[in-house]
């Protein structure tokens, strides 16, 4: 039986997960058969050991006495860490390397490690193998928010045009190469700005997943539960338009939605990431638009329209509010403008 494309990642990320695992202590094992334990998703297994990994990497450059291997950090070791300790790693990780490229790791990534850390540190504490647990007491850098980063409907508008007529291609060769997956790329970016569903969520539909007589389409949530999603008959006529005009190869995914051009296999979340960076730094330059920020531009609209943060909170698959409240500024700020746009006094309308 073909696993479904949400199980089949999570297989992926165990597989990555438990290849980092070999090259960590037997306790750190330990710790994370607890996490399964407990039901915890293997893309935050995968997080988690990425995450203690890199802290025992730096335990190595302050301690040579442990030969540079990672093995050689026992219980003893970690049961030696002070608070102080801890909190140096945290400054440690500022930045990081790529290629030889430095980078700035970001107030939320800093956060996770931290949370990493306190996780092993209360489980090995709760185990007795510490004699106490200073990470505790640990904290992140404080998150500032942002403003998310939306398109309005006129920057929509641009893209999707752009799409539809193929302008704006850098080169001769790019036009040729997007004209044979226009239906397909207007129908993802359709699909996300219709429903504010996660890349990761798009590339996992199936065609058999569709319930055309309500336009509605099953998706898996983060977390693996299943939920329809439901679309306008503007996304419906996009994905009709791909399904009749592109995806008719007898050497397609049978089972995918939608198929690389190159493989015809299944789409890569990548793949749909560059897609979108690719139409949206033509239309929108000054704006970095990502699948995600499509997501928030949805949700924005639609809390802009309804008000009903609980509806948004349900439409985007959230488990709390507390994820949604972001939008709440964007969208107050929609309805000041609106509240400009329109006025119906004796001197307005004779100033016209």
């Amino acid at each position: 039986m073909k696993i479904n494309y949400y199980d089949a990642t999570m297989i992926r990320y165990k597989e990555k997960a438990d290849e980092i695992l070999t090259e960590l202590p037997e306790f750190v094992k330990a710790f994370i058969d607890d996490c399964r334990g407990k039901n915890r998703s293997e893309r935050t297994i995968l997080g988690y050991v990425t995450d203690i990994k890199t802290f025992f990497t730096v335990l190595l450059q302050e301690n040579p006495s442990l030969n540079g291997d990672i093995k050689n950090i026992t219980l003893d070791v970690i049961g030696s860490l002070t608070y102080k300790d801890l909190n140096e790693f945290i400054l440690d990780i500022k930045s990081y390397s790529v290629n030889g490229e430095k980078r700035m790791n970001k107030e939320y990534a800093k956060n996770r490690k931290v949370a990493t850390i306190r996780s092993l540190f209360k489980y090995l504490y709760a185990n007795r193998d510490i004699p106490d647990n200073p990470a505790s007491i640990l904290k992140g850098p404080t998150i500032h928010d942002k403003e998310p980063v939306v398109l309005d409907v006129e920057e929509s508008n641009d893209i999707l045009s752009s799409i539809e007529n193929q302008t704006g291609h850098s080169s001769s060769r790019q036009a040729k190469r997007c004209e044979k997956t226009k239906y397909r790329d207007l129908a993802i970016v359709t699909l996300l700005l219709g429903t504010g569903i996660r890349v990761s969520e798009l590339v996992g539909i199936n065609l058999k997943d569709f319930n055309w007589k309500k336009n509605g389409v099953r998706v898996t949530r983060k977390g693996g539960n299943e939920q329809t999603v439901y679309f306008n008959e503007d996304v419906k006529k996009a994905i009709y338009d791909y399904i009749q005009y592109e995806r008719k190869s007898p050497d397609d995914d049978p089972d995918a939605l939608f198929v690389s051009s190159q493989n015809r296999q299944r789409l890569s979340v990548r793949s749909v990431e560059r897609m979108i960076k690719k139409y949206a730094q033509t239309n929108v330059p000054d704006k970095k638009i990502t699948p995600h920020r499509l997501r928030a531009s949805y949700g924005t609209n639609l809390l802009a329209a309804t008000g009903d943060i609980n509806l948004v909170a349900d439409a985007l698959g959230h488990s709390n509010l507390a994820s949604v409240k972001k939008y709440i500024h964007k969208a107050e700020e929609n309805r000041l403008k609106a509240r400009e746009s329109v006025t119906w006094t004796k001197n307005n309308t004779e100033n016209k």
